[in-house]
């Protein structure tokens, strides 16, 4: 499995920026070492804005479904650049963004434990009953 999960990042209220797709954020961290791009760098090492959601894309999918302003998904670095310009030069978007996120994960976290247990109950319990 691979992925980063915006579950932490959401609850506490930061804006979620990422990917489309799978792919190695490594690769992308030499792209922007070799452009000498110092804040796209530190933008993708601190929010991990690789195209790297692996299998938080369900995730991903719920937090969009409660609120569409709870992830901003990117394609590339030129993309990935535009959109963190945008969120740093506007504090009323940015702030938009991040109570889109924490909502999301509010939202997304009701239920869990019963869902857990439903799950439990299914699998474990009744199979071995």
């Amino acid at each position: 499995m691979a992925g980063h999960n915006i579950a932490e990042a959401a609850a506490a209220g930061c804006a979620i920026v990422t990917g489309m797709k799978t792919s190695n954020l490594s690769k992308k961290k030499q792209i922007a070492k070799g452009k000498s791009n110092k804040l796209l760098l530190e933008v993708m090492e601190l929010f991990h804005a690789g195209s790297h959601i692996g299998h938080f894309s369900q995730m991903v999918s719920d937090f969009k479904l409660v609120s569409p302003q709870s992830v901003t998904q990117v394609s590339g670095r030129e993309e990935l650049f535009i959109v963190l310009k945008a969120l740093f030069s506007n504090s009323k978007n940015l702030q938009v963004c991040r109570e889109a996120a924490r909502h999301a994960s509010e939202e997304c976290a009701k239920g869990v434990v019963d869902k857990v247990w439903r799950y439990l109950e299914t699998f474990v319990i009744d199979a071995v009953s």
